[in-house]
């Protein structure tokens, strides 16, 4: 008979956060994910590690830590803002987009991560407005943008036999042959 006792060789560490606002933070241990803020007594083997922590519209935090055989430690990362706080205003029933992703109606204000974005402003039937902005860390910007222009086209109806009355809307705008542009 052989009595084999093992150790431990592992520690735990907890992941805590500075406030709700970053809770959902995805959480990477030597660049394997392994959860989201906040994490309690995530098992983690002994030695050195790498942990980097991430969050839209904020630097990663990145830090080394060490575990040791049964031991617990705890982790707080401290965040940096890399947006900028953006106002976008056009007229009241125009759709705002960011980068193809929908803002909002007529105005929005929040936040805009940092670095190059494509705003559009559409509206059924218009022409669609595109503005390029080139955003910078802590500022704060005002955009107005410009109405969408609406789209005219021709209207050519033919019919056989003529003089067929036209409608549209329900209202009779005359009668074939019918030209207008």
């Amino acid at each position: 008979n052989l009595s084999i006792r093992l150790k431990q060789a592992f520690g735990y560490v907890s992941f805590l956060s500075p406030s709700s606002e970053f809770d959902g933070a995805d959480i990477y241990i030597d660049n394997v994910a392994v959860g989201k803020l906040p994490l309690e007594k995530f098992p983690v083997r002994s030695g050195m590690h790498n942990v980097s922590v991430s969050k839209e519209l904020y630097l990663n935090y990145e830090d080394n830590f060490a575990v040791t055989d049964s031991s617990f430690i705890s982790l707080t990362p401290i965040f940096e803002p890399n947006f900028a706080n953006v106002t976008i205003s056009t007229v009241k029933d125009a759709q705002i987009f960011d980068n193809g992703k929908l803002l909002g109606t007529g105005k929005w204000q929040g936040r805009l991560g940092t670095g190059e974005h494509t705003i559009e402003v559409k509206k059924i039937s218009h022409r669609t407005v595109l503005k390029k902005l080139s955003l910078i860390k802590g500022e704060s910007r005002m955009v107005s943008m410009e109405s969408p222009t609406p789209i005219y086209g021709a209207l050519e109806i033919t019919s056989s036999p003529t003089e067929a009355e036209v409608y549209i809307d329900d209202k009779k705008i005359g009668t074939t042959p019918f030209i207008n542009s």
